[in-house]
């Protein structure tokens, strides 16, 4: 870790698949510009002069994290929290609402995927064995269910209304 106010930790290794930062302490509603960041290491890029290396390399800045519409947010369910800080979050009427809305969608476009369509690769890489769409789908539907378990057991643990029905 280097800093105190803001602590950054590092990690990765060069010429890997990729190196990397966290960056701590950083306040919600900072203006954060990744394009910035890009234009600087378009700075160094491998290959532009005979003082930097001819490597030919990418480098790409990816925010995993911690960013929202080019604005960091606050880690809302991290130690310390403060309660006005979940009126930013939807209620959980919105919630409903919008899920109710969603649920016959994709139970319509999952009836309607044809086997070719569900064996086709997934668009992205999931932590499973079958890389398919159908891998992926399923992957995700126990995801996301594991999560709306937890914030049920949560709202039941504080004496809230449960999140369906």
């Amino acid at each position: 870790m280097i800093g105190t106010l803001y602590r950054v930790a590092l990690f990765g290794e060069s010429h890997g698949p990729g190196v990397g930062s966290v960056v701590l302490g950083c306040p919600p509603g900072v203006a954060f510009d990744a394009s910035f960041i890009q234009t600087q290491l378009d700075r160094r890029r491998p290959g532009q002069s005979a003082v930097t290396t001819q490597r030919k390399e990418a480098d790409l800045v990816q925010v995993l994290s911690g960013v929202h519409k080019d604005v960091t947010w606050q880690a809302y369910f991290r130690k310390g929290s403060r309660g006005d800080e979940f009126s930013k979050y939807p209620t959980l009427a919105e919630v409903r609402h919008v899920w109710q809305e969603i649920t016959p969608l994709l139970v319509q476009a999952m009836e309607n995927a044809g086997k070719e369509q569900l064996s086709a690769p997934a668009p992205r890489d999931f932590p499973i064995p079958d890389k398919t769409v159908r891998g992926a789908f399923l992957f995700l539907a126990f995801h996301e269910s594991y999560h709306v378990g937890q914030m049920s057991y949560l709202r039941k643990c504080l004496g809230k209304d449960g999140l369906v029905g």
